[in-house]
């Protein structure tokens, strides 16, 4: 029995030093739309505000796809993986490693031509708006990488010299989208942004070239602060002209107050290209007061650029653009037929469009171009997506003893003058249960906005909390109060509930409540953990009886911690965190878990003895897990391997899946079961003060017993001796359990029913 104990000792202590440096694999398994289509890109996470840019990712010579949403600062890679005339792609987060982490925007431009894609992107400098640079290089393998270009200044940002002999950095906005290209014709890429005073376009010229230097120097210096000679006010959706290619648009017009406007700017897109084959640079703007796209014919010369027409409902002869809000333009061969087509997506982070996100407009003839849209959720529409924000839970909701998802969404995107839309959505595992696959059976399951339609941002977590043997549903929401739904199907039904109750016995966290259930004082009850918006955690002690929950409300209450563990999903330097509580417990371990703001997991071991403690941080982060802002998390065992999964939601409205090596059997479904077909016996089952569980033959010793509560809570674990044995159930409440067996090398599970002795 000694050396037994110091082996599963050695076992835990192993896995205590080996969890802060394990990395997470994507789980994928087919995803299914309401009409039992397969969504290719399914578990890719969803789009809200993307920026798309061709690549070849994996050296082969065909243009693939990454794109960087600038909602969370998160890259997704696609593969093309159609044929010509096709737009057919397919996630590849294994490519995403070969990126640096970037900010607010990025182009990818080969501005050396050596036929590797560079980066320009928005600097993270703190305080200073500018341009990074990143060079690209491909290996043997065909694999990118990328390194930071080094300037002669210490932010290592682009800058240009100034009239009286001094530099400063090139302006860049981090809410622009700038554009860089060969404006001159020359051979090497300049560069095309609103400057700080804003409305006139400010033209970068590279002098790289015509210094001698080649194309493999950044070289800039200013050359217009007026570039095509037009005005963009932000006041109306047309800009001033200028009246001749030598002359800049005055910003001034009528104004019903004092007769003139203000010069003002508060945010712009540009692409440039040459639309029309002249040669010179033709633009398409965004602005941020508007939700349509200008088009501007420039009428100069690559020198000398003068904008003589425009067209502000572009494209005016097919379906203009109109996308809440700000919309960026992009151009790239979607379909792969040798011509360069349109994808439009909304530039603002707040009060934009999240769902028809990627308006894509076919280039049907070439040169001149001429667009005419396809589709208005390119990409989004393979994807499960949500709006915005994504809340997972796992239970078996249908009773058939799978697990199924539960989302609960921040809101779709609906017009200021109108309620929020936040909703629960229901996937039902339609696979097996070592082959899950998730079919989209309701987008409005339970119909929240019927019973609370002033709830948003709906936070779903289940336990068992009247000890009937069925999980009850518990919801936050961004008011920062508690729903809770009695479950009342009994075990192994599908999901039926009472009338919700909210609020929920008083509990009030300030806003964005996200909860989660689990017996932290092993007290046989479960209590209450609570994320909030601050990026803490509060604990709330279950203080009432296993058939009737009980909470204090008071966060100061004996029993209560207002942050437990000290834990905190904020960055460095930000009020808010956004937390989102899990308790898992590994190879009798007990872990904490706190996703948040960063989109970021952080582990920490849980201190039993003081939950007001600080715990000590294990890791961060988590799997190396980086899904963009505000993580969500869901743990099961989904394959029944014996190993957990991760369900991670972000606030881009989608899921991820994350597969681990990590032993965690937790259970989710509240089905009866027949004994194992392993031929593990447990018998009598229901039982009431004890339980025969019976080996077949041939394992040898020890073996290790764990019994976990419904929720999937561990209740015991144990080193047992022999084939059979009699396991003591004295002091459980009434309920349903799950049991787990670990002998020879083997994993079995099944379930336990205790009924009242």
């Amino acid at each position: 029995m000694c050396r037994t104990l110091i082996a599963v000792l050695l076992m835990l202590a192993g896995f205590a030093q080996e969890l802060p440096s394990q990395a997470f694999a994507p789980f994928f398994c087919p995803i299914y739309d309401q009409q039992g289509q397969l969504l290719t890109n399914g578990l890719a996470g969803g789009l809200n505000n993307p920026q798309f840019q061709e690549v070849d990712l994996d050296g082969n010579g065909v243009l693939d796809l990454v794109v960087f949403d600038r909602r969370g600062n998160v890259l997704l890679p696609f593969l093309y993986s159609g044929t010509p005339d096709s737009s057919a792609y397919e996630f590849a987060p294994q490519f995403a490693a070969d990126f640096p982490q970037l900010f607010n925007w990025m182009l990818l431009r080969d501005f050396n031509a050596d036929g590797v894609p560079d980066i320009f992107t928005f600097s993270p400098n703190p305080g200073i708006s500018g341009m990074a640079v990143y060079l690209g290089q491909r290996n043997a393998q065909g694999r990118l990488s990328f390194t930071r270009v080094r300037f002669a200044n210490p932010f290592d940002i682009i800058f240009f010299p100034m009239p009286n002999g001094s530099t400063t950095n090139l302006f860049i906005s981090n809410i622009d989208y700038p554009e860089v290209t060969d404006v001159d014709g020359d051979g090497d890429l300049d560069i095309l942004t609103f400057g700080v005073s804003g409305g006139y376009m400010e033209y970068y010229t590279n002098r790289s070239v015509e210094m001698g230097f080649g194309r493999d120097s950044l070289i800039y210096r200013l050359a217009s602060n007026c570039w095509g000679g037009f005005y963009e006010s932000g006041i109306t959706e047309a800009v001033n002209l200028s009246a001749s290619p030598n002359l800049c648009a005055q910003p001034f017009g009528p104004d019903e107050d004092d007769g003139f406007v203000e010069i003002r700017h508060i945010g712009s897109t540009v692409l440039a290209w040459d639309a029309d084959g002249d040669g010179d640079k033709d633009l398409i703007l965004g602005d941020a007061s508007f939700d349509n796209l200008n088009f501007l014919t420039n009428g100069g010369t690559p020198q000398t650029a003068w904008m003589t027409a425009q067209d502000p409902s572009f494209p005016s002869y097919n379906v203009p653009v109109s996308l809440p809000t700000f919309p960026v333009a992009f151009l790239l061969d979607v379909d792969h037929d040798g011509h360069k087509d349109l994808v439009v997506a909304p530039n603002a982070t707040f009060g934009h469009e999240d769902v028809q996100v990627a308006w894509w407009y076919r280039n049907t003839q070439g040169i001149p171009y001429r667009f005419e849209l396809q589709n208005r959720r390119f990409l989004a529409e393979t994807m499960l997506d949500f709006g915005t924000g994504a809340n997972p839970a796992i239970a078996d909701v249908n009773g058939d003893s799978l697990p199924d998802i539960v989302v609960g969404n921040q809101s779709y995107h609906r017009p200021i003058t109108e309620s929020r839309d936040s909703r629960l959505h229901l996937l039902l595992n339609v696979g097996t249960r070592e082959a899950p696959a998730f079919q989209l059976a309701d987008t409005n399951w339970l119909n929240l906005p019927g019973w609370f339609p002033d709830s948003y941002e709906l936070a779903p977590t289940f336990g068992d909390l009247d000890s009937d043997g069925d999980l009850d549903l518990v919801l936050g929401d961004l008011n920062g109060y508690l729903t809770y739904f009695e479950n009342t199907a009994g075990p192994g039904q599908p999901m039926q509930f009472a009338s919700p109750v909210q609020p929920w016995q008083g509990i009030h966290v300030g806003t964005h409540a996200v909860p989660f259930l689990y017996d932290l004082n092993h007290d046989g009850l479960l209590d209450l953990l609570v994320g909030r918006r601050e990026g803490f955690i509060s604990f709330f002690a279950n203080v009432g009886t296993p058939q009737q929950p009980a909470f204090n409300p008071n966060t100061s209450a004996p029993g209560n911690v207002l942050r437990l563990g000290q834990m905190d999903s904020r960055i460095a330097g930000f009020f808010n965190g956004h937390s989102a509580p899990a308790i898992a417990e590994f190879n009798g371990q007990l872990v904490a878990l706190a996703a948040g703001e960063p989109g970021i997991i952080k582990a920490y071991t849980v201190d039993e003895t003081d939950l007001s403690a600080t715990f000590a941080l294990l890791a961060e982060p988590w799997g190396g897990i980086r899904v963009g802002a505000r993580a969500r998390i869901a743990l099961a065992d989904l394959n029944h391997n014996g190993l957990l999964e991760i369900v991670v939601g972000n606030y881009r409205s989608g899921l991820q899946i994350f597969a681990t090596n990590l032993p965690s059997p937790l259970p989710v479904s509240t089905a009866a079961e027949l004994p194992s077909a392993s031929g593990v016996r447990v018998y009598p089952n229901p039982a009431k003060n004890g339980a025969y569980f019976s080996l077949p033959e041939g394992h040898t010793q020890p073996i290790m017993l764990q019994l976990f509560a419904a929720n999937g809570q561990l209740i015991r674990q144990a080193v047992r001796q022999g084939s059979v044995w009699q396991e003591s159930l004295v002091g459980l409440p009434a309920g349903l359990y799950w049991w787990r067996i670990q002998a020879s090398g083997e994993v079995f599970t099944g379930k336990l029913v205790v009924g009242q002795p």
